[in-house]
């Protein structure tokens, strides 16, 4: 969703190697797995991104580029559904419904 740039790019490389996926193609989720939608943003592209997550079914985060983007989304992301996750695919906040971590 976001625009691409080289932060968005490697997020979104980093975490679809974490959730053994593909990254997804323009028009799509930059990551979707049977168990979790995600949308990497910059601070610049974040209310878009949360907006296009609110009516996704299952768990939905958006994932920042960069720990300065947590404050803000945090922000965007207080009234609604929508989880939020660190550059590292780490959840700071859970989305609802939860998304269930295998222990590794």
């Amino acid at each position: 969703m976001g625009v691409k740039n080289k932060a968005h790019t490697a997020t979104v490389n980093r975490l679809a190697r974490r959730f053994n996926t593909t990254p997804g193609t323009d028009g799509q989720p930059d990551i979707q797995t049977s168990d979790v939608t995600i949308e990497v943003e910059t601070t610049a592209t974040l209310s878009a991104g949360v907006k296009s997550l609110l009516d996704v079914e299952g768990p939905a985060f958006v994932a920042v580029t960069n720990k300065e983007g947590l404050t803000e989304a945090l922000k965007k992301t207080k009234r609604n559904r929508v989880g939020v996750m660190d550059p590292q695919g780490e959840i700071v906040k859970q989305s609802d419904p939860p998304l269930e971590i295998a222990d590794e």
